[in-house]
């Protein structure tokens, strides 16, 4: 278990926003971010340095832009898999 807490911010996962101890579970999120970026545009959470962390700890993920219409119910099932607290 790993306890330092580094990383792009947008990328990191809660465990480590929350200064949680984690383990290798939390690249699988930053996976998910970097899938989630290449096929819709946008990062799943954003916003500045102060609400980054807050907003991937507590908020809803959103799948509503068109870009998911045109994912697979598979593909949508592997997105919600990869960025789950």
């Amino acid at each position: 278990m790993l306890t330092t807490n580094c990383g792009t911010p947008v990328y990191m996962a809660p465990e480590i926003w929350a200064g949680r101890a984690y383990d290798n579970k939390v690249d699988m999120w930053s996976v998910g971010v970097v899938m989630y970026y290449l096929l819709s545009g946008t990062h799943p959470f954003f916003g500045d340095a102060d609400t980054i962390g807050e907003k991937i700890m507590f908020e809803e993920l959103s799948f509503s832009a068109k870009i998911w219409n045109l994912i697979s119910s598979k593909g949508n099932f592997i997105f919600k898999k990869l960025l789950t607290l």
